[in-house]
């Protein structure tokens, strides 16, 4: 991986960071409410609807899409303390 520097550096981490908040927060939302239609449905006697299990599944490749950036931000600002140490 590349050294990060320079103040730009900064303002993309936090970016990259509020990105991943963002994306992770909308994964889980997503996903309540997915489980929410699977529970109604099973709670009514009927089978899921099969979107809601598949959202269920792309909301949790978003969350761990998410994550990811979150991990490339923690090496990211790894690399500036390692630069301005």
């Amino acid at each position: 991986m590349s050294t990060v520097t320079g103040p730009g550096s900064v303002s993309a981490l936090l970016g990259a960071l509020d990105y991943a908040r963002q994306g992770i927060d909308r994964g889980y939302a997503g996903i309540a409410e997915a489980a929410q239609q699977v529970a109604s449905a099973g709670a009514q006697g009927e089978l899921p609807p099969v979107e809601s299990l598949i959202a269920m599944k792309v909301f949790q490749q978003q969350v761990q899409a998410a994550a990811k950036v979150l991990e490339r931000v923690d090496q990211g600002v790894g690399s500036l303390l390692d630069v301005h140490a």
